[in-house]
């Protein structure tokens, strides 16, 4: 019986699925499988965040094959795997895609080891992009080529391979989570917050988790409406799984913003989410808003 959740990664060869869900889970092992589909194996994943809980199902499979409506139904989540030295990579993710049609996931990841950006031989990272935009994918590579010139203080460095995978699904909004009493994480947070000059790395981490990167394009007015509207002194006692939920919806909004605009509304982004989080403004300094809205920029 499938689970209420579920995500599944799919690729070319079972042992490179295997090595993926190990780092998700982060164990040596992977745990007995369970067949939840044909050719499709299942491992459990508890998440659990600073601010909810949820039991998912963890899948593999490197068939192309269609799958039943009500396991179909269940995935939130889809991370396609490929090769990127390999010619015909793309044609190979595309077929996947036939098959995963009926796959509403919210969550859609293009994964690869490495995607150089002048290969002599495979796809290059500008192809694998275009295809991401396309196809409203975000590409993550396992063990990407540092630029170096993209930051030079190396303070601000975007988060790359499992990790970045980890930070998309916990991001996620679960139907069936579990969120934790508000008054556990809500004290904690504010104390590590108030207690650093800086911002801490644990905020960083969350607020980079939200990875404003998908490739829509919206007008600015909307996104400044959304904002204030998450802003006002009347959301102010908004309960956090609905901020949590508008923020993913945010990200969605803002990637193709002006360069100024996009740092205005990730900076309200960061305000809006401080005071959910119980802070006062007085509290947080400009140097914690500049630090969070480059991570959210």
């Amino acid at each position: 019986m499938s689970a209420a959740q579920s995500i599944l990664i799919v690729g070319e060869t079972s042992a490179k699925l295997s090595d993926i869900a190990k780092g998700i889970l982060k164990v040596q092992e992977l745990p007995p499988a369970i067949e939840i589909e044909k050719d499709t194996f299942s491992y459990p994943w508890e998440v659990d965040t600073k601010y909810y809980t949820a039991s998912v199902n963890l899948c593999c499979t490197d068939v192309k094959s269609l799958a039943n409506k009500s396991f179909a139904d269940t995935v939130q989540a889809i991370i396609i795997h490929f090769d990127s030295s390999d010619e015909n990579a793309m044609t190979n993710v595309d077929e996947w895609l036939s098959f995963l049609k009926e796959y509403e996931a919210d969550v859609k990841i293009l994964l690869c080891d490495q995607c150089q950006s002048e290969p002599n031989v495979g796809i290059s990272k500008l192809t694998a992009q275009e295809w991401c935009i396309g196809k409203g994918f975000e590409l993550v590579e396992l063990s990407p080529v540092l630029d170096e010139d993209e930051d030079e203080d190396g303070d601000f460095a975007e988060s790359t391979g499992v990790t970045r995978i980890i930070q998309a699904l916990h991001a996620h909004v679960w139907p069936e989570m579990t969120m934790k009493s508000e008054s556990s994480w809500n004290a904690s947070r504010h104390q590590t917050l108030t207690q650093n000059d800086s911002v801490p790395s644990n905020l960083a981490a969350d607020l980079e988790s939200l990875n404003i990167d998908t490739p829509f394009a919206p007008n600015g007015p909307e996104i400044e409406d959304k904002i204030e509207e998450l802003f006002s002194e009347g959301s102010q006692e908004l309960e956090f799984s609905e901020l949590f939920s508008e923020l993913q919806s945010m990200k969605e909004r803002v990637a193709n913003l002006p360069s100024e605009e996009r740092k205005a509304c990730a900076e309200k982004v960061v305000m809006a989410f401080w005071k959910a989080i119980g802070g006062d403004d007085d509290e947080i300094n400009c140097k914690s808003v500049f630090h969070c809205f480059h991570l959210l920029y």
